[in-house]
This record gives structure tokens, sequence and C-alpha cells, in this order.
């Protein structure tokens, strides 16, 4: 994308973080109810996946004794992780159409679910399985420094603990600009890993900006769950405290319809974690976006070298 093409664009301009959070609002509020009805193709059947993966998570009878439970439960991850690289891919479409200045209010199915949406689901969940990949390094790290045995004279509470917070420090500053990654990989002009390893460096270069947003992101998320899934966490709690009850031999006095009830607050609470997920991502693809800018002018202010 040259210069030019970069100063006409939507998407390509730079913005500060409170910028970037804001009219990341603003594109999911300004077209809402059509977002949420053309996303229901993918939204619905990824709701009923999570529903189903929370209903499990709250049976103890699949950690006992539910080796096909298990098989069950391995299933619709790997389902529920496909779906979510579509989703994410049906936003970050959603935000080339908008950049390439299509009209939003008369965006139709099959111009959204077109030929060009799934290489972009494919890049989704190959990023996801990337950083899955390396944030398990430092999940291995942290578990194996808790689990160190103590020892009065090399491993003692205070190495732990100082080792936790060298590793969280570590961690921190290197998933950080992570979060870069994934609208690099699906709005990059290039290669795939050189998209991910230019919006890396871009995430790196601009630490602090990366850092705040994912925290100003990460704490509206935060609230919106909690408020939206107490529901579903109380619910949960009582299917989990009824089966052990039933497994014990107890009596279990539950309200009538109570199963339908969990079902239905279950898949609502899956149903509302999807439109968090514009709220994850478009701030971030804003962010990325604005990162492009300000290295292509940098760089076009650069005076050759004689």
């Amino acid at each position: 994308m040259d210069k030019e093409n970069v100063e006409k664009s939507k998407l390509y301009q730079y913005r500060g973080v409170q910028k970037c959070l804001s009219e990341g609002i603003s594109f999911l509020t300004d077209h809402f109810l059509r977002f949420v009805r053309l996303t229901l193709p993918v939204s619905v059947p990824f709701s009923l996946v999570v529903a189903a993966l929370i209903y499990l998570a709250c049976d103890v009878t699949v950690v006992t004794d539910g080796t096909i439970l298990m098989a069950l439960v391995g299933c619709l991850t790997g389902l529920c992780i496909a779906l979510t690289a579509v989703y994410v891919a049906l936003v970050y479409r959603l935000l080339q159409l908008w950049n390439e200045g299509y009209d939003m209010s008369r965006l139709t199915f099959r111009r959204l679910y077109s030929k060009a949406l799934w290489p972009l689901a494919i890049k989704a969940l190959c990023v996801s399985l990337l950083i899955s990949l390396i944030t398990s390094v430092f999940c291995y790290a942290f578990q194996y420094i808790v689990k160190m045995p103590l020892d009065d004279e090399l491993v003692t509470i205070a190495s732990k603990v100082v080792g936790l917070v060298v590793l969280s420090l570590v961690a921190l500053a290197l998933l950080t600009p992570l979060s870069l990654c994934t609208p690099g990989a699906l709005l990059g002009q290039e290669g795939f890993f050189r998209n991910v390893r230019t919006a890396y460096r871009w995430g790196w270069r601009r630490w602090g900006k990366v850092f705040s947003l994912n925290l100003l992101v990460g704490l509206i998320v935060w609230i919106i769950s909690t408020l939206l899934f107490a529901p579903a966490i109380v619910v949960g709690l009582m299917q989990r405290n009824a089966t052990m009850s039933m497994m014990q031999g107890d009596a279990v006095d539950l309200p009538g319809g109570f199963g339908v009830w969990v079902a239905v607050i279950f898949v609502a609470s899956a149903f509302v974690y999807t439109l968090l997920l514009w709220l994850q991502h478009v701030p971030l693809a804003f962010q990325y976006a604005s990162a492009k800018v300000a290295d292509e002018e940098e760089h076009g202010q650069k005076k050759p070298m004689i």
C-alpha cells in the first residue's frame, strides 16, 4: 500500500490508544444489529459448542469415569477452535470491506461469506496455534518453578518467588507484542510468517501503547464478562454440586425445568462471548493499522545515504 492510499484509507490512519479503543467500539455499535445478523451462521453453532463445553466442565462424571465424554470434550474443543478462527476471520473481513468503502448497510451474506473469507480463517487458525504454542512455553516454565521441590540450599520459597516474578516480567515483555500478530497475519499483504514477524516488531517498538490498549480492553472485557457470566457461573456450580450429591447418594432438590434454564443460560453466555471477540480484535486491528502508517511515514522521511 503506497503512501497516497494509506492517507485516503479509513483503516490505515494514525490513531492514539484512546482513539483505537473508541473507534473500535464505534465500528461495532454503528452497525450492531446487521453485524450480529450476518455472523449468526457462525455465532450460533459456536455458542452451542461453547455451551456444551461449559456443561461438560460442570459435570464431575467427565473426570471420574467418562472416557467417552472426555473424547467428546476433545472433539468439541477442536470444533470450538475452528469456529473461533472463522468468527475472527469474519471480523477482519468486515474491516476489509469497510476499508474498501463498501456500504455496510447493504452488506449481504454472499458478499461476506465469499472466497476471500476462508484464507483469512486459515490464517486466523494458524496464528492462534502459533501464539498458543509460544504461550504454552511460559506456562510450562511457570508450572516447573511451582512444582520444584524445596531444598534448604538451592531451592527455597524466596528463590521460587523471585523466579516467578522474573519469569512473569519476561513473559509480559515478550508476549505483549504478540497481540498485533493476529491483525498482522490477517491484514498484511506479504507472506504469513513475514507478516507475523513484522507485526511483532511493530508491537515491540510500540510496547507501551500496545500494553495500554490491551490493559484497557482487558479491563472492559473482564467487567462485562463478570457481570454477564455471573448467572452461568452460579448455575454451573449448582449443576456441579447436584451431580456430586447424586454420585454420593444424597437427595437433590432442584427446581423444575432446571436443565432447560441451564441450557438457555449457557448458550446466552456463550453468544455474548462472541460479541466480546469484537472488542478484543477491532481496537487491536486499528492499532496495527496505525503502526503500519507510522512505520511507512518513518521510512518515507528517512533520507537515502549518499
